[in-house]
């Protein structure tokens, strides 16, 4: 797979719901933060799934780690790890030492928790256990109080809690990675391939890291038309789509920088690293 990085690509232009510029249905999801709650093609839009959103635990700057517990159950691959300004994307389920569930965004229809390693939006206890793992990792996390909500808790935390967290990491952006895309050519094609300028018509379909769909052009059964290089789809398309062939199938992984960046797009959440697999079905007409 080769990664290539955009410097001068525009961070969000459109590409969701169903038209790379159209607004899209809205969703998000949140676990441990800080002292608050913690367009894809331009096809026509979706319904909106609403998907409630975890509240989740925040940051005690004065806490130690001593006696933060962290036992990886599996672990992740690549030469990649978590690191201080890194983006995770992850599923999580927080318990009390009791076994009570009082947070997860493990069940279907949420999206994944994104959340940048050091930016003060997690519990102290998430910002240092995090650090380290590797994509498709699974990490247990036995956070003490001081790390945690410490004596004071917060709605469905008492007081004092230890609290315990199984995290699976999906995906990692590394820090100054934003712009970054990758693709991978699934069936090859025909003929010459798409050049900036040339109109193109494709079959697509969009997911987030945790699998969840949210557009395609397949379930209208028409395929999306727009015009390479003119950013009528955001800026991982226009780069991406570039040299695909006549009947050649690619998958896109496209970093938020070149998505839609830091606000959320209808099902698509703030920061989300987006998955495309496109066809290629016609290039000017043909």
């Amino acid at each position: 797979m080769n990664r290539w990085l955009l410097l001068s690509l525009v961070a969000c232009v459109a590409l969701a719901g169903c038209s790379p510029k159209a607004d899209a249905p809205s969703s998000s999801t949140t676990p441990p933060t800080n002292t608050a709650s913690t367009e894809a093609p331009k096809p026509e839009p979706a319904t909106p799934e609403t998907v409630s959103q975890p509240e989740p635990p925040k940051p005690n700057a004065s806490a130690s780690t001593t006696q933060l517990k962290i036992e990886d159950t599996k672990p992740g691959v690549g030469k990649q790890s978590l690191a201080d300004g890194d983006l995770a994307y992850v599923i999580y389920t927080g318990r009390l030492t009791s076994g009570t569930v009082f947070d997860s965004n493990d069940k279907e229809g949420a999206p994944p928790f994104t959340v940048r390693i050091g930016a003060g939006q997690v519990i102290e206890g998430w910002e240092k256990g995090l650090v380290g793992m590797k994509k498709g990792g699974t990490r247990k996390l036995t956070i003490p109080p001081e790390l945690g909500y410490g004596d004071k808790g917060t709605t469905g935390i008492p007081p004092g809690s230890t609290l315990v967290f199984e995290i699976k990491l999906l995906d990692l952006v590394k820090k100054g990675e934003e712009n970054v895309w990758e693709k991978t050519i699934v069936k090859p094609g025909k003929g010459e391939g798409a050049k900036t300028g040339d109109k193109v018509a494709v079959h697509y379909t969009g997911w987030l890291v945790n699998g969840r769909k949210f557009d395609s052009s397949k379930d209208r059964g028409k395929p999306f038309e727009f015009t390479l290089g003119q950013g009528q789809v955001i800026a991982g398309w226009d780069a991406g789509v570039v040299g695909t062939k006549r009947g050649e199938t690619r998958k896109l992984w496209i970093a938020p920088g070149i998505a839609y960046g830091a606000q959320d797009r209808g099902e698509i959440p703030a920061n989300s690293i987006l998955l495309f697999e496109i066809e290629m079905v016609q290039i000017n007409g043909k």
